[in-house]
């Protein structure tokens, strides 16, 4: 688990999403809010900033032609995930200090949104409780496919994390996406005992 707080991608991403500027305005449009809203896959997570007392220590959002630069950046180092990055959409993350103070009521407000999750017909396929973090990872799925993927994560005295990926995956590229974005946890996920929905 000691990987899937470092994040270590989220500074490239970050420096892809900052060349967006430089792009022909035709072609950097991203998806619109409400596009992406009615996507199966997304997780609407604009609520979060107010359950915390500081602002995002990490903040992406990722859409639209900007994946298919993020794509092309990972093409020599590592081209399945090049490829699964074809049939993403979006990519958002949220992380935020997590005080020790603030542990009890930002993880009540972590378990309303999963339990929100939940009654929206995603399904938990990895929880984790280890040295004081807890992790949830849920999948939406579409068909045989995963139409989007939602890591929930409280580390106290450390970070509270929200990662959201929308689009079309197949079951076996979760592990690509894990080994893509430096989420170990993410190559261990069985979405084969869950039936799809």
């Amino acid at each position: 688990m000691r990987r899937l707080s470092a994040f270590s991608w989220i500074p490239i991403l970050a420096i892809i999403a900052g060349l967006g500027f430089m792009l022909d305005p035709a072609q950097s449009q991203p998806t619109s809010d409400d596009d992406l809203a009615a996507q199966a896959g997304y997780v609407d997570f604009s609520g979060i900033d107010s359950w915390f007392d500081a602002e995002a220590s990490t903040e992406v959002d990722i859409r639209g032609p900007l994946v298919n630069l993020v794509a092309q950046a990972a093409e020599s180092s590592d081209p399945d995930f090049a490829s699964m990055m074809g049939d993403v959409v979006a990519i958002q993350v949220r992380g935020y200090p997590l005080p020790e103070d603030r542990v009890k009521d930002i993880r009540s407000r972590t378990n309303q949104l999963a339990q929100s999750l939940e009654d929206s017909g995603w399904s938990r396929v990895i929880y984790v409780r280890e040295e004081g973090e807890q992790v949830s990872i849920y999948i939406q799925k579409s068909g045989d496919r995963i139409a989007g993927l939602t890591l929930l994560s409280t580390k106290p005295g450390k970070e509270s994390v929200y990662v959201n990926i929308v689009g079309s995956l197949s079951p076996d590229q979760i592990a690509a996406l894990g080994r893509g974005l430096n989420v170990s946890a993410l190559e261990q996920v069985d979405v084969s005992r869950n039936s799809p929905n």
